[in-house]
């Protein structure tokens, strides 16, 4: 089992876990994760893990947000230890 904790303030919380994503060489970062009862294997790293990770790109994705704005981001390839089973997952 996953366990996890709920932070943030009584109008604002949110349920996190911690993870160990791997990237290139089996390089890894444990990394503090909010949880997407939707998800659909991709999550977002900030930009400083991509780089550490050596994650290796895979394509560009366009995304429309709430707002009706369409951006583009890069997908890259990872793979994260979920509860002592490694998942290759996308992270954006």
């Amino acid at each position: 089992m996953v366990a996890g904790r709920v932070v943030g303030q009584q109008s604002a919380l949110k349920p996190t876990v911690e993870l160990l994503v791997y990237g290139q060489s089996r390089n890894r970062a444990r990394v503090q994760a909010v949880v997407d009862t939707g998800f659909t294997e991709q999550f977002t790293l900030p930009t400083h893990a991509v780089s550490e990770l050596h994650l290796v790109f895979a394509y560009e994705e366009k995304l429309t947000m709430a707002n009706g704005e369409t951006i583009t981001f890069d997908v890259y390839y990872a793979s994260l230890d979920w509860d002592g089973k490694m998942r290759d997952v996308k992270s954006i």
